[in-house]
Order: C-alpha cells, then sequence, then structure tokens
C-alpha cells in the first residue's frame, strides 16, 4: 500500500521534540493532527482509515510507517494504536460511515471474584493491577492496567457490597455458573469493548445485537455503553460490547502507568474466516490477529517491565 503524500508528512511530524514538548503519545499525535485542514486533512483521514481497515501484517505496517522518515521508534501493535488515535482526533467533520468505525478500547477479564481476577494477572504479568473503583448502575467493581494511551485492562467483577441492580449484569457477570465455567476452563481474558463516535447510528443499524445504549459512571466519570437486556456478551463475546467515552476524554492517560503495552491481542476460532468477516462487517478498525483453533478464546501478548508476558 503506497502512501500519500500528506501521510507521508504526518509521519514526518513525529518526531522526538514534540513528544518532549506533549509528555505523552496522545496530546503529541492531537497536536499533529490539528496542524492538517480542509482537503489535506480529509485525504489523510481516508488514508488511515483505509489502513486501519486494511489485513497489512504489523511488520508491513511498520514498514509503512519507516517510509515517512518518523525517528518514533512504534512497532505494528503500538503504530496500530496510535493511527487509531490519529482517525479518532480527524473525525471532526466526517461521514455518517467513518464516525461508525470502531475502534479497539479496552480488554476485560471476567471473574467470578474480583480477587482471583487481580491474581490472575499477578501471576500473568507480574503486576498488581489498582483498583478503577465502582459501579453503581451495574452493582460491579473493577481494577485496571494501563495499555497505552488509548488502550487498557479491566478485571471486572460482582461487587458483593452493592445492592443488586434493577436489571441483568454487563458482561454476562449474572450467570455465576457460566462465569465460573469459563474461568475455570482458562477463558479467563473473556471479552473486549470497542469504542465509537456514533454509538447511537451504530446500534440503530444493528437492532438488537449489541442492545442499548445506557448511561454508566465510575466515580465522577460516566459514559455511554450498549447493554443487552439479557445482560449477556454479544455473540458470547465474539463481537465487542460497544461504548462512546462522549466529553469526558479517554481515561487511560490518568491511570498509573505500570510499563505495560499491549503487544498482541489475538483470537483463536474455528472459523477465523466467519470471524474476520463479522469484524469487518462491524467496521471494526484494530481486530484481533485471528488464527484457527478449536476452542474460542482470547489471549493477549503484554511487554511488561519483567519481559513479554502472555494473559488468557
Amino acid at each position: 500500500m503506497p502512501p500519500t503524500p500528506e501521510f507521508l508528512r504526518f509521519g514526518g511530524r513525529f518526531h522526538q521534540d514534540i513528544l518532549i514538548l506533549h509528555g505523552t503519545w496522545e496530546a503529541a499525535t492531537l497536536d499533529v493532527v490539528a496542524s492538517f485542514n480542509g482537503e489535506d486533512r480529509k485525504r489523510l483521514r481516508d488514508f488511515i482509515g483505509t489502513v486501519l481497515e486494511s489485513d497489512l501484517s504489523p511488520d508491513e505496517l511498520k514498514k509503512l510507517w519507516d517510509l515517512t522518515g518518523s525517528d518514533w521508534y512504534l512497532d505494528g501493535p503500538g503504530l496500530r494504536i496510535t493511527l487509531a488515535l490519529a482517525h479518532d482526533g480527524l473525525r471532526k467533520g466526517l461521514s455518517r460511515r467513518e464516525a461508525r468505525m470502531l475502534a479497539l478500547d479496552h480488554l476485560a477479564i471476567v471473574a467470578p471474584t474480583l480477587a482471583e481476577g487481580i491474581a490472575h494477572v499477578r501471576e500473568s504479568l507480574d503486576l498488581d493491577i489498582p483498583e478503577g473503583g465502582r459501579h453503581r448502575e451495574m452493582g460491579t467493581r473493577n481494577h485496571l492496567l494501563r495499555l497505552g494511551e488509548a488502550l487498557f485492562l479491566e478485571v471486572i467483577a460482582v461487587d458483593p457490597e452493592a445492592p443488586a441492580p434493577d436489571r441483568p449484569r454487563w458482561f454476562g457477570l449474572d450467570d455465576a455458573a457460566a462465569v465460573r465455567a469459563d474461568w475455570e476452563s482458562g477463558r479467563r481474558l473473556r471479552a473486549f469493548v470497542a469504542r465509537t463516535n456514533d454509538l447511537d447510528g451504530v446500534l440503530g443499524r444493528r437492532p438488537g445485537l449489541f442492545g442499548s445504549a445506557l448511561r454508566m459512571s465510575r466515580g465522577a466519570l460516566s459514559w455511554r455503553f450498549a447493554l443487552r437486556g439479557d445482560g449477556a456478551l454479544p455473540m458470547d463475546g465474539l463481537l465487542p460490547c460497544l461504548m462512546d467515552w462522549d466529553a469526558a476524554g479517554h481515561p487511560a492517560r490518568a491511570m498509573p502507568d505500570l510499563g505495560a503495552r499491549l503487544r498482541v491481542f489475538r483470537l483463536d476460532h474455528p472459523d477465523p474466516e466467519g470471524a474476520a468477516s463479522l469484524y469487518r462487517e462491524i467496521g471494526l478498525i484494530d481486530p484481533p490477529e485471528i488464527r484457527e483453533g478449536p476452542v474460542f478464546r482470547y489471549t493477549a501478548e503484554i511487554e511488561t517491565p519483567s519481559g513479554p508476558r502472555t494473559l488468557a
């Protein structure tokens, strides 16, 4: 895939000084994006969208980035996250189709108890995952691990100290037997969440599949989340849960940074082509890497201060 002139200029503006100036990848990326206007902005947005929707491998993506002459080192997964951030920043004035595109937001370990979930992350990653908070609308509680500028890992479980909600809890947590069975079988990284700038539009195109948008909160943070009436994961977790952070912005940048970064998010599935087709159909721009396997399960390869680790 040959880069457009706008993409070459885009990449060339990423250098160490801009990172020092802004402090975070996200702020630097949005500053670069802000320098594009008019047709240049649209062409850059369209090209990045095409790249994100393509099936370029991490190595092919890295080769494309290297053509820009940027002195930012980004591996394939890190580059995809940066491009997704840039695409979000370029979305002002997007067509409805583009606004509906879905970006990987966070991974979810659905645990029988919060203590078990925290212990699993500690055993897998050699990290103590910090507390997030309580979700008063759902009667759940979580711990959160930052995996990038706009990406994190969530451990979520029923909060035994909270009153039961007036509707089924999210992530299928009310089916304690199923949660325990998945946990014991090793399906602990059970789900993922994708964000969109047009949650109502996405849900309207696929009534019943993802559920309806509800207002959720954790402390002072508030967002919209699509929840099925039965609380079940969409297609048993093969499809992402959907959400929109609204004006609050992504919370990952405010999380403690323990040096964990997502390298690969992978799906094993008996029908890899069918799964890939579903992700293309819903407009997921950074789907998991898919390989054939006898059992549907997710794994994540995560870089940590103690080296690369695998979470399943």
